[in-house]
């Protein structure tokens, strides 16, 4: 009798784990978001469209923090900086908490392109929804936010539990941006 097939695909069982990893990978695909970044009307690359999106949600980031959060190397990291500092869209200034360390962080004008970059997710979303009731769109939002926080939590905890990991990552990102 023959096993199962090697080849057959693997679902998650419970729907709403299938719908927001269906809904992830549309999102954070490349296909995707080089369509949002032309919507924004700017010329970006994938790893600095990105870089903006982390610094305008998160604000000013040490590149070895910007590596662990994007899943990038160091080099993928400073060449991405390299071309958005060309560009005058970030600029690398002193870490106050330390004096030592070095924080990438938006100018004015990065400012301006990524809140372009946020402006068509909020087009999307809208042009999602269009068809919605209100009442269904104020409930997803306020559901999803619920789920959202919950789930950050949970993460957070999960990170709890594995100390030798986040020592191993912390350790990781200071030798990536200098600190170590």
């Amino acid at each position: 009798m023959a096993g199962p097939d090697p080849h057959q695909r693997l679902p998650y069982r419970v729907e709403l784990a299938a719908s927001l990893g269906s809904l992830v990978q549309t999102w954070w695909s490349p296909a995707f978001r080089e369509d949002m970044v032309r919507g924004a009307g700017v010329e970006l690359g994938t790893t600095e469209a990105r870089l903006l999106w982390e610094l305008g949600a998160r604000g000013a980031q040490r590149s070895g923090a910007l590596a662990a959060l994007l899943d990038l190397g160091a080099p993928s990291i400073s060449k991405g900086v390299a071309k958005l500092v060309s560009r005058g869209l970030v600029e690398q200034v002193r870490d106050p908490s330390d004096g030592r360390g070095v924080l990438v962080d938006l100018t004015a004008e990065g400012r301006a392109v990524t809140q372009r970059l946020y402006d068509v997710g909020d087009r999307v979303v809208s042009e999602v929804l269009s068809t919605w009731s209100d009442q269904d769109a104020r409930s997803l939002t306020v559901l999803a936010g619920r789920f959202s926080r919950d789930a950050i939590a949970h993460a957070s905890r999960l990170r709890s539990r594995a100390p030798d990991r986040s020592v191993q990552h912390d350790q990781a990102g200071a030798e990536m941006d200098g600190s170590a």
